[in-house]
């Protein structure tokens, strides 16, 4: 074989290429310090909408440094455990978290980060470095399920829920033969999950007409279910009849009769409805039935739409709400109006009154069932320092639930309605 001769320059020139390139792989093999990093504490005590930025500051100390390559963060949600989110890199090491309604709404989130360098080497990090509150931003859902339209009452069922708080009121809107959709009531609700039916009455005039429905849910957060795209339609036909109404409606479907602020009556139609409202008659007994005083009602009594109402506004079945005074003084004066009721009306004109509701009002009865109880009283502990407006557990009506309505309920346990007594079923017209 014969041997090649390299010039000596040619080998001294390979030697030191060779030399040269391998300069920064031996760097690199020679950083055996793990990199630290931590996510920045910015975030804010508490979040404004469901996304916001996560960013994170972080540093190779290593001699020689290969330096930092990217950033594992790792989020925890509450009291459970960390989990890998997300990595990004050190030449752009923020991102945006957005919470997901039902998973990590309404709850503290906790986030660290773990580094790596181009050595190859990694930190170790357990702990939270940086924290904030992402309260309920996510609106609730409803839906209308069913439409019973046998009869001129309809029966709608509906549901509704709320991933984090409670639902607390849902709105019937109805449009009739294409008009645009108006409120027509609304329904107090209690718990996470609703599901209840609104009765709605339907035209009883010979005439075909198409009725379109759809909800709106708003939860204790305040959150506002979006308006649907379209409604649950139907369509109906019922002959006209004699003008009568369908049944009652107390409080708008809220159960509490600690207190009495709005009644309502719907008709198979409007026909002469202005007369037969200045017909209404209210009477008061005693919670044993006894005696009879006439309710002065005639200022709150009129016609809306097919329907009577008596809107006692800010009043408690048409009395002040008591201000000022002791916790005694006040409860005599609410359980004042506590009592029976008999609510007449006289659809033909004639001076008889050919229907008659039942209803009572009994301060502290927070779920309605004619008693004070224990049971009334845990409604209000879980709803102390909510919002009070129209709220079952105000029992005081102030407008926030507080240790006033404690000590009203607590005055109030023992009292009940005879249970001799007959009362009208309400529905949720």
């Amino acid at each position: 074989m014969k041997r090649v001769a390299f010039p000596l320059v040619f080998v001294l020139c390979l030697v030191a290429c060779i030399t040269w390139t391998n300069t920064p792989v031996l760097a690199q093999g020679t950083d055996t310090t793990k990199p630290v990093s931590t996510v920045n504490n910015t975030l804010g005590a508490r979040q404004t909408s469901l996304s916001f930025p996560v960013s994170v500051t972080g540093s190779d100390p290593g001699s020689p440094s290969s330096g930092v390559s990217s950033y594992d963060i790792y989020v925890a949600v509450g009291a459970g455990a960390f989990n890998y989110w997300t990595t990004v890199s050190a030449g752009s090491p923020s991102t945006t978290f957005t919470a997901v309604c039902g998973v990590n709404a309404n709850n503290s989130i906790f986030f660290y980060s773990i580094a790596h360098d181009n050595a190859g080497n990694v930190e170790v990090h357990t702990t939270a470095e940086a924290s904030t509150f992402m309260p309920d931003f996510c609106p609730p859902a409803s839906t209308i399920s069913a439409i019973n339209s046998s009869s001129p009452a309809f029966a709608l069922t509906f549901s509704a829920s709320d991933f984090e708080n409670d639902i607390r009121t849902v709105d019937l809107y109805a449009g009739v033969d294409g008009a645009a959709a108006q409120q027509v009531t609304f329904f107090y609700a209690s718990g996470s999950v609703v599901n209840k039916v609104f009765k709605y009455p339907a035209l009883a005039d010979g005439v075909s007409h198409t009725y379109s429905f759809y909800t709106i849910s708003k939860d204790t957060a305040g959150n506002t279910q979006l308006t649907p795209a379209s409604g649950t339609t139907v369509t109906a036909t019922f002959a006209t009849a004699t003008i009568r109404p369908l049944g009652i409606s107390i409080n708008n479907g809220f159960g509490t009769r600690s207190y009495v602020r709005y009644i309502k009556i719907p008709f198979t139609s409007q026909q002469n409805l202005g007369a037969i409202a200045s017909r209404v008659r209210l009477t008061k007994f005693t919670l044993d039935g006894m005696g009879a005083t006439i309710v002065p009602i005639s200022s709150y009594v009129s016609q809306a739409g097919q329907s009577i109402v008596i809107d006692f506004g800010a009043t408690d079945m048409g009395a002040a709400v008591p201000a000022g005074g002791s916790i005694t003084s006040r409860w005599q004066q609410f359980i004042a109006r506590d009592g029976y009721f008999q609510l007449a009306i006289d659809t033909r004109g004639n001076g008889r009154y050919q229907t008659v509701y039942y209803f009572h009002h009994l301060l502290g009865d927070v779920d309605g069932n004619g008693q004070v109880t224990q049971a009334d009283q845990s409604y209000i502990t879980k709803a102390l320092s909510r919002p009070g407006s129209f709220d079952s557990s105000d029992v005081d009506l102030s407008g926030a639930i507080d240790t006033t309505d404690t000590a009203f309920l607590t005055k109030s346990k023992g009292r009940l309605l005879s249970s001799s007594l007959k009362l009208t079923a309400p529905a949720n017209w």
